[in-house]
């Protein structure tokens, strides 16, 4: 995995340190990768039958300890390999192959759109109603 300009970011070694697993850096084999430095999120294709595909690790690059990378918790499912991601989408496989990222916007935004369209609304109706000079 490298960087722009062809610097490594993360090494098939460091992944699989960080999962726990160093013994399996030659089977690493990343389906999706997703960097906000220092975090990123991955998720590896199937090794046998310890991984199949379907779990999403979250990792601090800044810790390189050994299993510093957790499975990720989100939409409230841990992505570990207990989760079937099959039976829960109704997909073809297990096998997650991208990472999307979705903007979710802050409570505060959401009321701050919602301000202003309100106070506009408000201004167009005291400028319609305001006298005509």
């Amino acid at each position: 995995m490298y960087a722009l300009g062809g610097t490594p970011l993360i090494t098939t070694l460091e992944i699989a340190t960080a999962i726990g697993r160093p013994d399996l850096e030659s089977q690493i084999d990343l389906d999706a990768l997703m960097v906000s430095e220092p975090s990123i999120l991955f998720s590896i294709r199937p090794i046998d039958n310890e991984y199949d595909g379907g779990e999403i690790w979250h990792w601090d690059t800044n810790n390189k300890a050994l299993g510093a990378a957790q499975f990720l918790n989100h939409g409230g499912h841990l992505w570990n390999t207990a989760f079937k991601v099959q039976e829960t989408f109704g997909t073809i496989s297990e096998n997650v192959d991208g990472l999307e990222a979705v903007a979710t916007p802050e409570p505060m935004t959401i009321l701050g759109v919602a301000t202003t369209l309100g106070f506009g609304t408000f201004f167009k109706r005291q400028k319609k109603n305001s006298p005509k000079k």
